[in-house]
């Protein structure tokens, strides 16, 4: 998770404004995926890339003792967050990660029981990769990493108007994540019409034999 360009940090400008309006229309898997998150009852969670922080404020009125912590390095997205969820106790960092901000959060509080990613890696491009593994390094060793993200899509037109969106989606995080060897929970969906697929993943806890990744 790279500092913001002046191309991207102005992407982010315009599209904290929008962002809540527009992304409920494609952005499949996110509810679901908190669902899941707040049925394990996680003392800490970290969301890397929390953008206006719907995914948290979800998670923080589902388990109110949850310590929520999300970092963005758009300072745009987290004033939404800071204003949508007031009274919360949920925790904003501007910043990337890794770095030395977040390593001395998590050694205040202990390792996270989930780190998580929603539609954020996919636009890490460069450093997607290094934030994945450091993931998988810093959460608690009986806990996990969940992420929803873009997958693929056989239209090409799709793929570079995406792009143009700074979107990278050419199956490279089911790549990365069964590479990893910690696959808990691995499937694919299809979008609107079926232009595109999206991915959900979830780790499987260290010590605990992979899982093979659900038919697609």
């Amino acid at each position: 998770m790279g500092t913001l360009g002046k191309d991207t940090n102005a992407y982010y400008r315009f599209h904290s404004r929008i962002y809540d309006l527009t992304r409920w229309a494609f952005l499949f898997g996110r509810s679901g995926m908190v669902e899941a998150i707040a049925a394990k009852s996680p003392r800490i969670v970290l969301e890397i890339g929390c953008g206006t922080g719907r995914n948290l404020i979800q998670l923080k009125r589902s388990c109110p003792e949850t310590v929520c912590i999300g970092v963005d390095a758009s300072g745009d997205m987290l004033d939404v967050a800071r204003s949508k969820s007031k009274d919360l106790g949920i925790e904003w960092l501007q910043g990337t990660y890794p770095s030395e901000v977040t390593k001395k959060r998590m050694e205040e509080l202990g390792a996270p029981d989930v780190v998580l990613f929603s539609y954020a890696l996919s636009m890490f491009n460069p450093g997607w990769e290094e934030c994945l593994e450091q993931a998988h390094r810093d959460v608690a060793s009986d806990g996990v990493v969940s992420l929803v993200d873009f997958h693929d899509s056989q239209q090409n037109w799709f793929r570079r108007w995406m792009g143009c969106n700074h979107v990278r989606m050419e199956g490279q995080l089911q790549e990365k994540v069964e590479n990893l060897g910690r696959v808990g929970q691995l499937e694919r969906r299809k979008g609107l019409l079926g232009v595109w697929e999206w991915l959900h993943y979830m780790s499987q806890p260290q010590g605990k034999e992979s899982l093979e990744p659900t038919p697609l």
